[in-house]
């Protein structure tokens, strides 16, 4: 009883919050979740210095108060990236998406995205803007994002109610297997899946920035089990509702030697990109949560 309460005063709070962000214009909006960053930088010492040490550890900064600034704006980045997802229905229409972003991407891809028959695995990871990514691309392809629920079972039913009758959807991550996703692939869909979440003892330890991560093996299984092109994608903001799409060439690997070796080299391949596009652009990244944890 005491939980539904909790869960209903926090559904409540979400729509009542809602509310005048969506009577705000998007510069006005972001300009209230920035403020809320600073504070919340300051008011979570836990996360603030975690995100700190995450830079030093990952060699992106060689100062602990240049680490800190990096860090004030990754805070930053994401709160404004809370409210780009949510308005982004709005502003990446059918008609006007391509006015706000910039696709890059090889005649290769290309083609994969423009055959209706023809299932995609894109692979990302918790930087830059990649919902409002998910969201431009399910206009090219239908995109099924593999994502987290919300511990909240109202404000979750809420939010996907939000994007009823989009192109871009998304199925809980728990109990994500290759009999659900299969189908999608089949369809000539598109699926998202995240590569930097921490996947305790399910996962295979693959260097990060030096350090073992516990990473998800799913993006490598499926392309592995189904032969369905594989790619890396990144959505980096480039200015206030303007962005960058960019998606590698179709990544391709042979199931070599063992399967989990096969796995381990998709794996390897995905996170050195990852690594690479987070060190050009290192205040678009989540630097504030225990990435590296092994179990």
């Amino acid at each position: 009883m005491l939980k539904t309460a909790r869960h209903l005063a926090e559904y409540a709070a979400l729509r009542a919050a809602l509310l005048p962000l969506d009577a705000l214009p998007l510069s006005a909006a972001r300009f209230m979740a920035e403020r809320l960053a600073d504070a919340a930088f300051v008011l979570a010492p836990a996360r603030r210095r975690l995100a700190v040490a995450n830079l030093m550890a990952a060699g992106i900064c060689d100062s602990p108060s240049r680490a800190a600034a990096v860090a004030r704006a990754s805070f930053r980045h994401f709160a404004s990236l809370l409210v780009e997802s949510l308005k982004a229905p709005r502003f990446l229409a059918e008609q006007t998406w391509r006015r706000h972003v910039t696709l890059h991407a090889d005649p290769p891809i290309r083609a994969l995205l423009e055959d209706p028959s023809r299932g995609l695995i894109v692979a990302t990871g918790h930087l830059g803007c990649w919902e409002v990514g998910a969201q431009a691309l399910s206009h090219l392809k239908p995109l099924t994002a593999v994502a987290r629920r919300m511990n909240n079972p109202y404000a979750d039913r809420f939010m996907l109610r939000r994007r009823a009758g989009q192109r871009f959807r998304t199925t809980p991550k728990r109990g994500a297997s290759g009999r659900r996703l299969l189908p999608l692939l089949r369809e000539g869909e598109a699926v998202a899946l995240m590569i930097d979440q921490h996947a305790r003892s399910h996962g295979m330890p693959i260097e990060f920035f030096g350090r073992p991560a516990a990473t998800h093996t799913a993006p490598a299984r499926l392309h592995l089990l189904t032969g369905a092109p594989l790619c890396f994608a990144a959505c980096l903001r480039t200015g206030p509702a303007r962005y960058d799409l960019r998606l590698s060439d179709p990544i391709v690997h042979a199931p070599d030697g063992s399967r989990e070796q096969a796995v381990r080299a998709v794996l390897v391949d995905l996170t050195r990109r990852l690594e690479e596009a987070v060190r050009m652009n290192p205040a678009q990244y989540m630097w504030g949560h225990r990435r590296w944890r092994l179990t």
